[in-house]
């Protein structure tokens, strides 16, 4: 194929990819707003100015004690070189407080196949609406490829054909439908100064396979 058959079969498919990514980041609009934290899902967000009152109140983590989940949350972001949500301006600051929480109460690391794996243990631990998107969404931007959310400088590519990350999914979705519910959408607030380990046995969070896989942390 050359000449005019190829560029109309190159239209075709940029043309597809172009389309499938707006649809894609509509969606992702729409669904990330139903997975911000509870008790800040109400409250206005300003997408130029950061959220000082909110960063201060997750910093006050650190008056928790030790081996509390708010502790270990703060654990979190300094073990992956994270910025905790409220000091920059952003749009989504609001959703990155249940999505870390719920990193941190799973023990799931943020690497590419921990996202995965995170996304597909939520499913696993309740297969609802919010659940659902949280895995769509991570296959679309790690697995697909052609979309990405604004946080994010690219998108990945085929990150499940490697058998450590395809054994890492199915692990992490058994893990998850072991659970006893759903922590994801908690209150964490109400939930931080509890120790990490109750919270875990509150919610039927089991210890991973392999603690030291790369994957998983605070096991």
């Amino acid at each position: 194929m050359g000449g005019d058959d190829l560029r109309i079969f190159r239209d075709l498919v940029m043309e597809g990819v172009e389309s499938a990514t707006a649809d894609f980041q509509r969606f992702l609009t729409q669904s990330l707003a139903t997975r911000f934290e509870p008790s800040l899902a109400g409250l206005p967000v300003d997408p130029d100015h950061p959220e000082e009152l909110l960063a201060q109140k997750l910093e006050a983590f650190a008056e928790y004690g030790p081996g509390t989940l708010g502790r270990a949350y703060l654990t979190f972001y300094e073990r992956f070189n994270l910025t905790m949500p409220g000091i920059e301006a952003s749009s989504i600051n609001h959703f990155f407080v249940a999505h870390d929480m719920t990193h941190t109460i799973a023990g799931l690391a943020t690497t590419v196949p921990g996202e995965v794996a995170l996304s597909a243990f939520q499913f696993a631990m309740n297969n609802n609406e919010q659940n659902r998107a949280a895995l769509l969404a991570s296959l679309i931007v790690h697995e697909a490829g052609f979309a990405h959310p604004e946080h994010l400088a690219e998108a990945d590519i085929a990150i499940l054909s490697t058998d450590s990350a395809v054994l890492l999914l199915g692990q992490e979705l058994r893990r998850g439908s072991e659970c006893t519910g759903d922590f994801s959408l908690a209150d964490h607030f109400a939930l931080a100064p509890m120790q990490l380990s109750d919270v875990r046995a509150e919610f039927g969070v089991r210890p991973p396979v392999n603690v030291h896989d790369g994957h998983h942390f605070l096991w």
